[in-house]
Order: structure tokens, then C-alpha cells, then sequence
């Protein structure tokens, strides 16, 4: 049996058997850390290896379709499966919507299965199944005028990328018959701006048409921080086997300019942004631009470097936007909303709170000492040539910093009327937030100061798409 199968099979079966035990928090998050933990347990056999009767690199045809894991993204899925497990595990902490579990695992196998398919023009189709699921994650248990909008830019946006990954399926095949070395560049084009407009639009990349502002807004900070990691990692590294497969991709003067300037365009956004926001969710939003800007930026290098910093960046933001979710989650359930009016004055009363949204968004900006420093330095190392680009960089860092610092301003500040904490709250959910926010800061700052420890994974990832 083909491996490929079963990595897709296994969340799928989870995010049913999690459906249907949903009342049972605590055993909704077992089975999904389980079948997460089984799938990483079988991307992380050699090639050609055999488990259990599963062959690593098997073939599965599919109605003509082929899946298949390919050398090169084994260690990339690996990752993504680990950082999904790492926020599942965090959300029975955490006020989510009913769907985070379920819709949550079904998310993470259609999005693994994305990096598998072939022809690459159907991942397209895949994502529209990804963008229903992430309406469902978004949208479950919130009703009221104006409040589909997250979850509908979800959907609409993953509906338009899929003309436009067809397009370039299309194209590129009828290119491919072009034998004239004049033409053939020509010929190509339109594929390449297909796959701008497609990866540009599932990446939350286009400024004035992004689903991040809208999603940041409606869902859980942690199903935000959720769909961030796993959807712009996806993503990021289905766009990168693409480029290793096609030189016609690779070699574009338009994919690096497009990346460059998608990328300049988001940063900008954040920097003038960032501190100006009024409201936890808001900062989270500008901190993906970040994330989102950093990313496009080494994607245009393609470099062993570059990639590096891609799955380094991926960890990093697996533990910065999941404290920083935390934090912003728990605070707007008992305060009745993240923004800054909302949550004046409750600091001293929520301290392990404060402390997940102080040090999570900081780490989010590249505070030193933090692992989001070490993910700022791989990106800026990786573009070093260009002073613009790296000023730009630190410009947003800090616009984003400035943003959380304003939320902890307003956490501190005095509040008529604060009110402490109920009595029966006190032993069971500020024991349970302190090991859950003591436990995310310490790997942070673990991660922060002894990269060293996780970094081999990404440049595994890094080594496999630059063969």
C-alpha cells in the first residue's frame, strides 16, 4: 500500500472519529495527536523503506490523477503534521469552535494532499475542499450581521485560485508542444501569471483581497494561527516543488519580480499598520503579513538558504502565533472581545495571559533572544543583498512590536469597575494557563537560544528542494 494514502487517510479518519466524539474534549485532541504522531511516524522512514507493509514512495493512480510523496517533500510534511499537532494539542486550553478538531485535521490531510497530487493543476481543486473546511473552522458557533465575512472571503478566494490553477495546467501543457527557443518563453507566460494570481490569493498575499484581516477578525485566534501555519506552509512549499520541477517557472523574470513585489507591497502595509491597530486580532493580522511578506521574499531567492529560513520560519510561527492565540483567545472570552477598550485593566488579574500575548507578538516582531529572532536573522540573511528590502523588514518588526505594546499598555492601564476573577476559576484555569503559557515560553526561548536544536529539520527540507 502506497504511504501517500494512508498520510491522507489517517487525518481524514481522525477528523471524523473527532466529529463524532466531539463532547469529549480531551479525547478529541488524543485521537487527532495520535494520527498525527502515526502520520509523522511514517514520514520520517528513509527512502524506499517499507512499514508495516507500506511502501514510503508508492505510486497510488487515482481516476488519473497520481499521489505520491515525493523525496523532496517528505521532510516538509513532516513538519507541517508536527506543527499541527503541536496546535491541536494547545487548543484544550483554549476557548475553539467545535469544528477546530475535526474540520482541523481534515484541513491538514487536504492540504498534505496538495503537495502529493499530479498533475499539479489539481491541487487547485483541492483547495476549494480546504477553503469549505476552513469556512466550517471559521464560522461554527458565530452568527450575526457581518460575521460570514471571514469565513466567506475563505471560500471565495480558494473558489477564484481554482481557474487559475486549471489555467496554468492548461497552458503549460499546450507550451510544452512549442519547440522554438524564441517562443518558448512566450508561450509560457500566461501559465506563470496563473500561478502568480492562484498562489498569491491562497497565501493571503494580495494587500486589497486577503482573507488574513477578515479570518483574524471572525475566528479564534488559534484557528487563525492554525490556518496561517498550515495553509501558508502548504502553500509555500507546493509553490517551491513546482519551481524545482518546472524550469519554465523557475527561470521567469516575472515570478521573482512578482514575489519581490508582493512581498515589499505586504510589508509596507504592516510597517504603516501594524502599530496603529486597536485590537488584539488586528495585530495578529498584521503580524501574518509578516510572516506572509518574509516568506514571499525567500521564496524569490531560492536558495538552499532561503528555503532554510522557509521551514524554520514555519516552526517559528507554529510557537509565536500559537501563544500569541492563546493569550488573545482566552482574553477575549472572559472580557468579551480583544480590543484594546475591552481588555483595559485586566493584566494583574490574568498575568499568564499577558504573558502569551507580550511574549508570543514579540517574538512575532523578532524580539532577540526569542525564536522568532532566529527566524527574522535566517530571513534577512537570506535576502542580505538588498537594503531596501532587509530596512523594510525591520520596519514592520517593529510596527508589529509597537502594535503589542500598545495592547499591553492597555491591559495595565486602570479600569473602573475590573472585576476579579470568579472563585471557582482560579485553581483549575490559572494552574492550567500557567503550565500552558509556561511551557510555550519556555521553547520559545529555548528555540531562541539554542537554534541548533531544531534547525537540522529545516535544512533537510531546504537540501531536498535544491537537489
Amino acid at each position: 500500500m502506497p504511504a501517500s494514502l494512508v498520510v491522507i487517510v489517517l487525518p481524514l479518519a481522525a477528523g471524523t472519529l473527532a466529529f463524532v466524539l466531539r463532547r469529549w474534549r480531551s479525547i478529541e485532541v488524543l485521537i487527532a495527536a495520535v494520527a498525527c504522531a502515526l502520520a509523522m511516524l511514517v514520514l520520517a522512514q528513509p527512502d524506499g523503506a517499507s512499514l508495516f507493509g507500506l511502501e514510503i514512495n508508492g505510486r497510488l493512480d487515482l481516476f488519473g490523477r497520481t499521489l505520491q510523496i515525493d523525496p523532496r517533500d517528505r521532510s516538509a510534511l513532516l513538519l507541517m503534521f508536527g506543527c499541527g499537532l503541536v496546535l491541536i494539542v494547545a487548543s484544550l486550553r483554549t476557548p475553539e469552535n467545535w469544528t477546530f478538531v475535526p474540520a482541523g485535521m481534515m484541513l491538514l490531510g487536504i492540504l498534505s494532499a496538495t503537495l502529493m497530487i499530479r498533475p499539479f493543476q489539481y491541487a487547485g481543486l483541492l483547495y476549494v475542499v480546504a477553503g469549505a473546511l476552513g469556512a466550517l473552522l471559521i464560522q461554527a458557533e458565530h452568527s450575526g450581521e457581518r460575521s460570514t465575512l471571514g469565513a466567506t472571503r475563505f471560500l471565495v478566494i480558494s473558489v477564484i485560485a481554482l481557474p487559475m490553477f486549471l489555467g496554468a495546467g492548461y497552458v503549460s501543457e499546450r507550451a510544452a508542444s512549442v519547440s522554438d527557443p524564441e517562443l518558448i518563453s512566450g508561450a509560457y507566460a500566461p501559465a506563470v501569471q496563473f500561478l502568480i494570481i492562484g498562489f498569491g490569493l491562497v497565501m493571503g498575499a494580495i494587500p486589497v483581497f486577503t482573507w488574513v484581516h477578515p479570518v483574524a477578525k471572525d475566528a479564534p485566534p488559534l484557528t487563525t494561527a492554525f490556518i496561517a501555519v498550515t495553509g501558508i506552509g502548504a502553500a509555500s512549499f507546493l509553490l517551491l516543488g513546482l519551481m524545482g520541477d518546472f524550469a519554465w517557472l523557475r527561470n521567469a523574470p516575472l515570478m521573482s519580480g512578482a514575489l519581490s513585489t508582493g512581498a515589499v507591497l505586504l510589508l509596507a502595509a504592516c510597517a504603516a499598520l501594524g502599530w496603529a491597530q486597536n485590537s488584539l486580532s488586528r495585530v495578529l493580522a498584521c503580524g501574518i503579513f509578516l510572516e506572509i511578506g518574509c516568506t514571499l521574499l525567500a521564496i524569490a531567492s531560492n536558495t538552499q538558504q532561503s528555503i532554510e529560513a522557509i521551514g524554520f520560519g514555519m516552526m517559528a510561527r507554529t510557537l509565536t502565533l500559537g501563544l500569541f492565540g492563546i493569550g488573545a483567545a482566552l482574553l477575549r472570552e472572559r472580557n468579551g472581545g480583544d480590543e484594546f477598550s475591552s481588555i483595559r485593566g485586566c493584566g494583574t488579574r490574568e498575568p499568564w495571559l499577558a504573558l502569551a500575548v507580550g511574549l508570543g507578538g514579540l517574538s512575532l516582531a523578532g524580539m532577540p533572544g526569542t525564536i522568532g529572532f532566529v527566524s527574522h536573522w535566517l530571513h534577512l540573511r537570506a535576502i542580505g543583498g538588498n537594503a531596501e528590502q532587509v530596512a523594510l523588514t525591520v520596519l514592520a518588526g517593529i510596527s508589529v512590536a509597537a502594535g503589542v505594546l500598545r495592547g499591553l499598555a492597555a491591559m495595565f492601564q486602570p479600569a473602573d469597575g475590573t472585576q476579579p476573577r470568579a472563585n471557582s476559576m482560579l485553581a483549575d484555569q490559572a494552574r492550567g494557563e500557567l503550565w500552558t503559557v509556561g511551557i510555550g515560553a519556555a521553547l520559545m526561548f529555548i528555540f531562541g537560544l539554542f537554534p541548533g536544536i531544531i534547525a537540522p529539520l529545516a535544512q533537510v527540507i531546504a537540501q531536498g528542494y535544491m537537489r
